[in-house]
């Protein structure tokens, strides 16, 4: 179970904050952090934090393990390399492909919002859609603190704490160029295991069991392109992408709509 507390040294203002998110939700409230219990969201003075107790294969760890929050400060979007058209991603985006205009990309399961946050380092405007309370407030959180450092980038992102099936043009801001998914990938075992924030993102999230109502929700928003990120040897989720853009360990599945931008229909990319 997952309970919310304040740290222990936060001022009263930090500490009702933490209270009233409990409150609003729903979760077990505690004044501080409880040994006996798997997950805490901590406000801690300057950031949300989510702090989890070392499972079975890190027991040489002990107790909590160390503090995950949203911070896109470690990703690399300013050097040449972090901002190439030429990426996977930015393939699967059109980006090479584009002349004029701002993408709209809808992240319709944004997560901790890592590939939210390079989709608008591209430049595109991206709408970032996020169902779980406790993950839409840490991306609030790390979004008002990338405002600080990054503010051109963190601009560009808009947060709606909702499920992404119910969503309508109605509530977006301008139309969808492309919807993104990444729904949640079959969990790794032993050497290959996942690293420890998608371990803790499938605890509070599930498996995204909803991945076809997902699809079926995207492609009534009528975009260009529906992309869909994959274990690179995973099977397909939708049936045959018209393309494939290949990454070391992961793809991204492409879905061209009835307008879409002129990529090849082909074979699968490396």
């Amino acid at each position: 179970m997952l309970i919310v507390c304040p740290d222990a040294s936060v001022d009263c203002e930090r500490f009702e904050e933490a209270k009233r998110f409990a409150e609003r939700h729903g979760y077990p409230w505690k004044c501080s952090r409880d040994e006996a219990e798997e997950l805490a969201l901590v406000f801690a003075t300057d950031r949300l934090e989510l702090h989890a107790r070392a499972g079975a294969a890190e027991v040489a760890m002990r107790g909590w393990l160390r503090p995950t929050s949203v911070d896109f400060g470690h990703m690399d979007v300013r050097s040449g390399a972090g901002r190439r058209n030429t990426q996977p991603l930015a393939k699967a985006l059109g980006m090479r492909r584009r002349s004029g205009g701002e993408l709209h990309v809808l992240d319709a399961t944004a997560g901790f919002a890592e590939d939210t946050w390079l989709c608008a380092a591209f430049g595109c405007r991206v709408t970032a859609v996020e169902r779980s309370p406790i993950i839409a407030a840490m991306l609030r959180d790390g979004l008002a603190r990338a405002h600080c450092r990054d503010p051109e980038i963190a601009a560009r992102i808009t947060l709606l704490e909702m499920d992404a099936c119910n969503l309508s043009l109605a509530e977006l801001a301008k139309p969808v160029d492309v919807v993104y998914l990444d729904p949640m990938f079959p969990e790794r075992k032993g050497s290959a295991r996942e690293r420890k924030a998608m371990r803790i993102l499938r605890k509070i999230v599930g498996e995204d069991s909803d991945a076809l109502a997902l699809f079926a929700a995207a492609k009534s928003l009528t975009p260009r392109r529906i992309i869909v990120k994959r274990p690179r040897r995973a099977e397909p989720l939708f049936g045959k992408p018209t393309v494939i853009h290949r990454a070391k360990s992961l793809r991204y599945d492409v879905y061209m709509g009835p307008v879409a931008d002129a990529d090849r229909p082909a074979q699968p990319r490396a």
